[in-house]
């Protein structure tokens, strides 16, 4: 058995990936140049992947140690001013796309020695298609990656960005327990954008772009203008099928026949792996997503996730194995689902197939924590509506319909910078550690029982991170955060180690402290300890 020579998980047999943490058992024998070199305030730790334009790796903050991912071309294509320009294109479809489901883009340039770069969101969890190597979902899971994927695409398509490389290995799973199957789609590179201006189309003349398996007919037969939203709705088919039934739709032993296939063979059904998914709206979604012709796919990606929806709550209806996520509660006690209507302005024309009306989004009734969030929330947006900590919030579509951990996340990502960044003294300091004050007062108010002697793990998470920005921060800053800090600093559930026990009082709580003895003694002989000296 080979083990990764990072996280010692077992590898895969068949590829020699590591499934934990992504590497290769080879990276560790093979020398890489680029590995131990710095890209700005970035160090590159080790390789995550490498494919036919450029490597991706792991890089860390010099300072802050937080974790990235860096993309760099190829040292043969930063000649090329066509592969150049897509680079280009996917930090900017990246930097334009702000959602919680996009790996976000923080820096693009050129180093004179490594070449152009792309510096991105880092996700710690494999991709879709290394979990699915491991065979089929069950069909709420996939219900609940589809139903992001969506939210993803549909905000891209919005901004005029079509994917048109939609793969699972561009789709990549959290690992985080606390955001269990959370999804970023990643991967814009040879994204088309449609910008007023632009006076001609990077992929439109002479090459078809994307991966064979997903690409849609329209696109493989490379046809100027007929690629667009539909086609990535296509290739989610695909990969829905996949996640379905382990496998992909069309089987070839070249390329030419599988592109043949894909533009004039009408694709299995999914019950003939599944058969317990027979006359399902879910089955009819998924062929409806593949169909040749684009008008007869669904309109959009919120028609697909409306669809989705209703499809996974008919198979829970049902009672199909593994159609509900999270597993469904018992009788009697199945939380109230908050309608969150989305609606599209075409109807997909799906013939004789199931009828797949929009349904709610599946949601519970939002826990203590979420309302503990939510409520701080409000209180930003009517209070600071200049601070960034708003600003940001303003910039995710998503937000409000986020868990309350991921929620806690969201915040804490966007308040520990400002932590750093904001100048001393300045009213937006001031602002932001009033609002890391009431985060971490939500954090200790969201757990389930009032009796809780332990924090939960979410809750450990979200003070480690507080011990390392206090650890960075300089001495009046750090006051500062601490004096934000100091009404829980007497929480049971609150970490001794984090506001020191010597700044938990006030001064004024310290003067009406019963007096010891030995403090009578000292003051009677002149010998007072005050603010930490001794006066004679």
């Amino acid at each position: 058995m080979s083990v990764c020579a990072v996280c010692k998980s077992e590898l895969d047999a068949e590829t020699g990936d590591c499934f934990d943490c992504g590497r290769t058992k080879n990276l560790s024998v093979r020398p890489d140049p680029f590995l131990g070199r710095a890209v700005g305030n970035l160090v590159l730790v080790y390789k995550i992947g490498e494919g036919a334009m450029g490597s991706v790796y792991r890089a860390a903050h010099r300072t802050l140690k937080t974790a990235y991912a860096v993309k760099i071309l190829q040292a043969d294509f930063s000649d090329d001013e066509t592969v150049a320009e897509r680079f280009r294109r996917e930090a900017l479809a990246c930097s334009r796309l702000q959602h919680e489901n996009v790996v976000y883009v923080t820096d693009f340039g050129v180093d004179p020695t490594l070449g152009l770069y792309l510096v991105m969101e880092f996700v710690d969890g494999p991709s879709l298609g290394q979990i699915l190597r491991h065979g089929a979902l069950a069909p709420g899971r996939v219900g609940r990656i589809v139903e992001q994927v969506c939210d993803a695409m549909s905000a891209a398509h919005q901004l005029d960005i079509v994917h048109r490389d939609l793969k699972p290995d561009n789709i990549l799973v959290y690992r985080d327990p606390a955001r269990r199957d959370f999804v970023k789609v990643v991967d814009f590179g040879i994204a088309r954008i449609r910008m007023a201006d632009a006076s001609e189309e990077l992929t439109a003349s002479g090459s078809t772009v994307g991966t064979i398996h997903y690409m849609a007919p329209e696109q493989l037969l490379n046809r100027p203008g007929t690629v667009g939203a539909w086609s990535d709705v296509y290739a989610l088919g695909v990969i829905v099928y996949e996640m379905l039934t382990g496998s992909r739709p069309f089987v070839a032993t070249s390329m030419l026949e599988l592109a043949v296939k894909h533009a004039t063979v009408t694709p299995p059904l999914v019950s003939e792996s599944r058969p317990e998914l027979a006359g399902s709206q879910l089955e009819a979604l998924v062929t409806a997503m593949m169909a040749k012709d684009p008008a007869d796919r669904p309109a959009s990606m919120e028609a697909v996730r409306a669809a989705m929806t209703a499809a996974v709550e008919e198979l829970v209806a049902w009672e199909v194995p593994g159609a509900a996520y999270p597993p469904a509660p018992r009788m009697g006690s199945r939380p109230s689902m908050p309608a969150m209507s989305y609606e599209s302005d075409a109807t997909p024309r799906m013939g004789s197939r199931p009828s797949m009306p929009s349904m709610a989004v599946i949601s519970t009734t939002p826990s203590a924590h979420s309302l503990q969030v939510r409520s701080m929330l409000q209180r930003i947006r009517e209070d600071a509506q200049d601070s960034a900590v708003a600003t940001l919030l303003a910039a995710l579509p998503g937000v409000d319909g986020m868990s309350g951990d991921a929620l806690t996340m969201a915040l804490w990502g966007m308040l520990q910078q400002e932590v750093l960044d904001a100048p001393i003294g300045s009213a937006r300091l001031a602002q932001t550690c009033e609002h890391l004050g009431m985060l971490i007062g939500a954090v200790l108010e969201s757990q389930d029982s009032a009796e809780a002697t332990e924090p939960s793990e979410s809750q450990r998470r979200v003070f480690r991170a507080l011990r390392n920005v206090l650890s960075l921060a300089d001495k009046e800053r750090r006051a500062q955060v601490i004096e934000a800090l100091r009404p829980w600093a007497t929480h049971p559930l609150f970490p001794d180690d984090v506001v020191p026990k010597e700044d938990r009082r006030s001064l004024l709580e310290k003067l009406s402290a019963p007096v010891s003895g030995e403090s009578i003694r000292s003051l009677l002989t002149h010998r007072i300890d005050l603010f930490g000296g001794k006066k004679d």
